[in-house]
């Protein structure tokens, strides 16, 4: 089945068939292979597959999660030594960041779920997943997300995340982040470092607590930004459309001198309104 599906994700990506028939077409595949064969205990999928799965529209992440998901789940705690990288690629379902104790662990289901330690790197594949990644801190992590949530408390490292279609929730998270979603909303609260985030259609709302580099961009979604009290900010802003709410301290922040201020930060947003405030 997973040698299937890859070929009818390369159809989708080369423009050969839309959206919908690729839904169709793997659904159609999914209760063939299922409806009156035994299903291997650990069917293999394809590494190319996995590849992909980054890419694909959200309905056709969750006909594939679907497929995927009928047949089974596995999971359970694992525990790495000397991993202070991971990268993950999850379709379906949701992943949450903790501190970790001292160990990374893995902790949930998800089928199928693969991890692999590699030197000081892991990887993990999930589909239909719901997954408990507790990290030391300064830890790196790559995160590609498909029709999937993901939460983060306490984290303090250098995480990227792409998503497509899923929410994205941080607590008191510090570091350097570069987060990019297609729709999901973004919430970041009690954050202090370098943050980077984006979001083509869903809103982004900010809590900044400490010193740092901050960006928020979006094309028609909402940008709420909170500061802290007795910083001195760096503010840009560049707006196509929308309205805005700006508290009158902030407005000499608007173009001044970045290497003078404790917090910059630029907002972006073509159609979305801007509401800022300090607290």
């Amino acid at each position: 089945m997973g040698e299937e599906i890859k070929k009818i994700l390369e159809m989708l990506e080369t423009g050969k068939i839309n959206t919908d028939e690729a839904e169709r077409l793997i659904n159609a595949i999914s209760g063939k292979k299922n409806k009156g064969f035994v299903v291997p205990a650990s069917p293999k999928i394809p590494k190319e597959f996995m590849m992909k799965v980054e890419t694909i529209p959200e309905q056709v992440g969750k006909a594939v999660s679907a497929a995927f998901g009928s047949v089974g789940t596995s999971g359970g705690k694992k525990t790495f030594s000397g991993i202070d990288t991971i990268k993950a690629k999850i379709v379906s379902g949701a992943l949450h960041f903790r501190p970790a104790d001292g160990e990374l662990t893995i902790d949930g289901t998800g089928w199928p779920l693969r991890t692999m330690a590699e030197n000081n790197q892991l990887f993990v594949d999930a589909v239909n997943a719901d997954l408990t990644a507790k990290i030391a801190p300064k830890s790196k992590a790559s995160l590609s997300l498909v029709s999937a949530d993901f939460d983060a408390k306490e984290i303090d490292g250098e995480v990227i995340v792409e998503s497509i279609s899923g929410d994205i929730e941080l607590d008191d998270c510090a570091g350097s982040w570069s987060i990019r979603s297609i729709s999901g909303d973004i919430t970041a609260e009690g954050i202090a470092g370098e943050f980077v985030i984006a979001s083509k259609s869903g809103d982004i709302a900010m809590k900044i607590s400490g010193d740092g580099r901050y960006s928020a961009k979006t094309l028609s979604g909402d940008v709420e930004i909170e500061l802290p009290k007795g910083k001195a900010v760096s503010l840009q802003i560049d707006q196509s459309d929308g309205e805005r709410e700006i508290p009158p301290e902030l407005e000499s922040a608007i173009g001044a001198p970045p290497e003078n201020a404790d917090i910059v930060l630029a907002i972006s947003t073509k159609s979305g309104n801007i509401s800022m405030k300090v607290e």
